[in-house]
C-alpha cells in the first residue's frame, strides 16, 4: 500500500503544472504577507523606519490598563483639549487638536487611544478618537465595566433574524466572564499582521483545488480509468493510494505556505506582543486568548477548512468528466463570500456565511458573537467551523471511492 501511495504522490509532485501552481501560491503568499510591512505608516515614516519608530513609541505606553492608568490617560487628553493653545478649527468649524500637540501627543498614542475610544462607542458604531474629550470621569472611567454593558448591549439588541437565545446570552456572559482583566497593553503589530490578513491564504487554497480537480476525473479525461478500474486492486488499494496521496500532498503544501504567512511579518515587526491579550484589538473579543494562541488556532481552522474543501474536490473530480468542471465548482465555493454582505447578528443568513471558506480577517472571526445550538449544546462560531470541516473531511471520503468505481467507462 504504501508503495501505491508513494507512486501516486510522485504523480502529484513531480506533474508540471502542479510544481509552477505550488511556485506560484508560495510567491503570492510571500508577497501578500510582506505588504503589511512594506504598506506600514507611522508619523511621517513608512516600511521598515516606521516599525522602528511603532515599536519605539508603544514601548513607552505598554502598561497595564487598570482603570486608573485609563482614567488617567482620558483626562490627559482631556486637559490638552481645555487649552484654547492646543485646539483649531477645520473648514466645516469642528474644534479639534492643533497639528504640533497632535504630532507630539495624539500620534504616536494614536492605536491605544483608538482602542480605548472604540471601546465607548455602541456596538457596530465607531467612535472617534476625539470621542474621549466627551467621556465623564466623575467616577473614573469605568472601561471595563463600560466593555461589559457594550457587550450585554450586544446580546440584547433586536435585529430581525438576529435575536439571540437566553442560553446563548449564557453561554457568551460565562466566556466573557473568564477574560483576564486589567488588559496589558504593548507593541503587536508582527500578529496583528498576520490575523489581519491570514484569508489571503485562500489562493493557496484555489491553487490545491487546481492541482488536486485532475486526480479523478484527469484519468477520465485521458482514458486511464479503464485500466485503473480493470486491474487487480484498481477498485480498492489505488482509490485509498490516491486520497492517501492528495492528503500528504496537500498538508506539505499548506505548512509551507502557513510558515511563511506567519513567518513573514514577525520576521519584519518582530515577534513581540505574542503574550498579550487579543482583546487590545477589540476590547470586547469574547475568548480569553492572547495573539500568540489565536494564531495558533487560526494556522489549525484554515488547516481543516482546506482538508474540508480537499475532501469534496476529491468526490466532485470523481463525479466529473472534466478537472474544468471541478475548478468552476471550487471557484464559486471559495470566493462568492467575497460579494455578500454580512447579514443581521446572530441571524441564519449570517451563521451561513461565516461557515463558508473565506473570511476576510481570523480578528474578524474572533470578533463575531455567532453561536449555534444544538438543544442544550452551543458551539462559538470557531468551534464550529473546526466541526464542520472535520464533518465534511470525513463524510465526503467513502463517496470520493464509491464514485470513481462505478464510474461508467467509456
Amino acid at each position: 500500500m504504501s508503495s501505491l501511495i508513494k507512486f501516486e504522490f510522485k504523480k502529484l509532485a513531480k506533474k508540471r503544472t502542479n510544481i509552477i501552481t505550488v511556485v506560484v501560491t508560495t510567491i503570492l503568499t510571500i508577497i501578500f504577507f510582506s505588504l503589511p510591512a512594506i504598506n506600514f505608516e507611522c508619523l511621517d515614516a513608512k516600511g521598515f523606519k516606521a516599525i522602528s519608530l511603532a515599536r519605539d513609541n508603544i514601548k513607552n505606553i505598554s502598561i497595564k490598563m487598570t482603570e486608573e492608568q485609563v482614567t488617567k490617560d482620558i483626562k490627559e487628553i482631556q486637559s490638552l483639549y481645555a487649552d484654547p493653545k492646543n485646539v483649531t478649527k477645520d473648514e466645516k468649524g469642528e474644534k479639534w487638536f492643533n497639528n504640533d500637540v497632535y504630532d507630539k501627543f495624539i500620534n504616536p498614542r494614536r492605536d491605544y487611544l483608538s482602542m480605548i475610544s472604540e471601546n465607548y462607542a455602541n456596538p457596530k458604531e465607531f467612535l472617534w478618537i476625539s470621542g474621549l474629550v466627551d467621556i465623564k470621569l466623575k467616577d473614573g472611567a469605568k472601561f471595563y465595566e463600560t466593555r461589559d454593558s457594550k457587550v450585554s448591549k450586544l446580546l440584547n439588541q433586536n435585529h430581525e433574524g438576529g435575536n439571540y437565545s437566553e442560553q446563548e446570552k449564557k453561554f457568551w456572559l460565562d466566556k466573557n466572564s473568564k477574560i483576564d482583566k486589567p488588559y496589558t497593553y504593548g507593541y503587536y503589530h508582527g500578529w496583528d499582521g498576520i490575523l489581519g490578513i491570514f484569508g489571503s491564504l485562500i489562493f493557496m487554497l484555489l491553487a490545491i483545488c487546481i492541482t488536486v480537480a485532475p486526480v479523478f476525473a484527469g484519468e477520465y479525461q485521458c482514458g486511464a480509468d479503464a485500466v485503473i478500474l480493470s486491474s487487480k486492486y484498481g477498485k480498492t488499494k489505488v482509490i485509498r493510494a490516491k486520497i492517501g496521496a492528495v492528503f500528504i500532498f496537500v498538508t506539505m503544501v499548506y505548512f509551507v505556505n502557513a510558515i511563511f504567512a506567519v513567518g513573514m511579518p514577525l520576521l519584519t515587526f518582530g515577534v513581540d506582543g505574542w503574550n498579550l491579550p487579543i482583546q487590545i484589538c477589540n476590547t470586547i473579543i469574547p475568548y480569553n486568548l492572547t495573539f500568540a494562541s489565536c494564531t495558533l488556532i487560526s494556522v489549525g481552522i484554515f488547516y481543516l477548512v482546506m482538508l474540508g474543501i480537499v475532501s469534496f474536490t476529491l468526490f466532485i473530480s470523481a463525479k466529473c468528466k472534466s478537472p474544468f468542471t471541478v475548478l468552476i465548482v471550487d471557484v464559486l465555493i471559495l470566493f462568492v463570500p467575497l460579494f455578500l454582505g454580512d447579514g443581521a447578528d446572530n441571524g441564519l443568513y449570517q451563521h451561513i456565511i461565516y461557515l463558508l471558506p473565506y473570511q476576510k480577517s481570523m480578528i474578524h472571526l474572533f470578533s463575531a458573537y455567532i453561536s449555534y445550538s444544538f438543544g442544550g449544546l452551543t458551539l462559538s462560531l470557531i468551534s464550529m467551523r473546526m466541526l464542520a470541516y472535520i464533518v465534511m473531511t470525513i463524510a465526503f471520503l467513502p463517496f470520493i471511492g464509491n464514485a470513481f468505481r462505478k464510474h461508467q467507462v467509456q
